[in-house]
């Protein structure tokens, strides 16, 4: 296991486990973290050996990605408010285009470097989630209470949803050090805290994200690429259909003939995605714009007192008195967001980076270990992006390139030198 003055000598190493403490204490100075790594990734390329060179699936990415972005500054065109869309697109390129050097950077990490980035993560991941755990007890009362002191009241405030989806993306990747016996103690340590802490105190999300990813690693850990190739038309296809195929199955209607309820988050979506399906239909092809969701006509109106939303309102728990905006400043879906901002240009380009995320994850990993935490942790992000944050969130966004950055770091990569004598072979 690595010395502290080992971790201090390695900017990787202290970034990957410093991690889990932005996310937790302060999840919006994650894009100040990706920001600082972005400047010693830039170094660490302006020095990396010669013949370092990106695969095509990565240029695909990279390629698809550049679409997406041209897109959706494109749409301040016939945005709702111009002005808005463009100010959004000016925080948002210059967080991707760090995500994107500090992902290049992460695949220039060797062998020793590997082994203290996984115990960073690891025991960065331990002692945050058991902090986490801590914070749960104090924010509900079970310890002392929450506003009786400063210190107190900065616990109960901590980022505890963020945190969830943290720990679920990179629980499959400290699964596959585990398995692989890096460090394994720490690691199992690590995964045991994550879990605790995501079904004790993480979101809904974070916890479907789980149950769904872990079959998928499992899957792929013994089948590897057929899955991989799998995941890349599932996944497009998921990302377009499945608001769609929810609002089909007409769940009030079904949990009434059921004399069943539903509760009042899960109720709140359901209201969200009706009310983002009408704005949908007013402009079904360019949509409303980047970052629109937040100024749709109509978003404020209470959905308890709107006819429309009746058979909603009458199988959920809420209290009478409660307001439900029928659009609370984003969709908390990313196909809906996709679809209702950038139209059904914005939807597909969306779509098909998942396609190109599983095909360049397939192109680096030839082991099935390193395709499997892949390849669960993009289910992870994907079960996450359904049903939490916006998808133009700046700390998500860095989140995800955080994440990615992690992974790269992590595993075993498939080189310049292997991929020329597979092809030489």
């Amino acid at each position: 296991m690595p010395t502290l003055l080992t971790l201090l000598r390695q900017p990787f190493t202290v970034a990957a486990f410093l991690l889990p403490f932005v996310t937790l204490f302060q999840n919006k100075l994650l894009t100040v973290l990706l920001l600082v790594l972005t400047v010693v990734g830039g170094l660490i390329l302006s020095r990396s050996r010669p013949g370092f060179r990106l695969s095509p699936s990565a240029w695909a990415l990279l390629i698809g990605l550049a679409l997406l972005l041209l897109w959706a500054v494109a749409s301040a065109l016939w945005s709702v408010d111009s002005a808005h869309s463009l100010k959004r697109f000016g925080r948002l390129l210059p967080t991707v285009l760090a995500g994107v050097v500090i992902c290049v950077a992460a695949l220039a990490v060797d062998r020793q470097q590997r082994c203290v980035v996984i115990a960073a993560v690891a025991a960065g991941m331990l002692i945050a989630s058991l902090l986490a755990i801590f914070g749960e007890f104090v924010r509900s009362g079970h310890i002392g209470d929450a506003q009786s002191h400063p210190v107190w009241r900065w616990i109960a405030y901590w980022s505890f949803r963020p945190f969830s989806a943290l720990a679920a993306i990179l629980a499959f990747p400290l699964l596959a050090a585990a398995i692989r016996g890096t460090d394994r103690a720490l690691v199992v340590a690590a995964i045991v805290a994550i879990v605790a802490f995501v079904f004790v105190a993480g979101a809904s999300a974070s916890k479907l994200a789980l149950c769904i990813g872990l079959p998928v690693f499992l899957l792929m850990r013994r089948w590897g690429r057929p899955i991989a190739w799998l995941l890349t038309v599932a996944l497009p296809v998921a990302f377009v259909s499945l608001p769609a195929i929810v609002t089909a199955l007409d769940l009030p209607s079904l949990l009434r003939s059921q004399g069943q309820g539903i509760n009042s988050s899960a109720a709140h979506r359901l209201v969200i995605m009706r009310f983002a399906d009408e704005r949908i239909d007013e402009r079904p092809v360019l949509g409303w714009g980047l970052h629109a969701s937040r100024l749709l006509p109509g978003r404020t109106r209470d959905a308890m007192t709107d006819p429309r939303y009746a058979d909603i309102v009458g199988v959920m728990s809420n209290d009478p008195k409660v307001i439900v905006e029928l659009m609370p400043l984003h969709p908390h879906n990313a196909s809906q967001q996709m679809r209702l901002e950038l139209g059904v240009p914005g939807l597909l380009l969306y779509a098909v980076l998942f396609a190109l995320c599983c095909m360049a994850l397939g192109r680096r990993f030839r082991d099935e270990l390193s395709l499997a935490a892949g390849g669960s942790a993009l289910v992870a992000v994907f079960v996450i992006g359904q049903l939490s944050f916006s998808a133009w969130q700046s700390w998500w966004i860095s989140m995800q390139f955080l994440c990615v950055f992690v992974f790269l770091a992590m595993m075993k990569t498939r080189t310049v030198e292997d991929a020329s004598g597979a092809r030489a072979g």
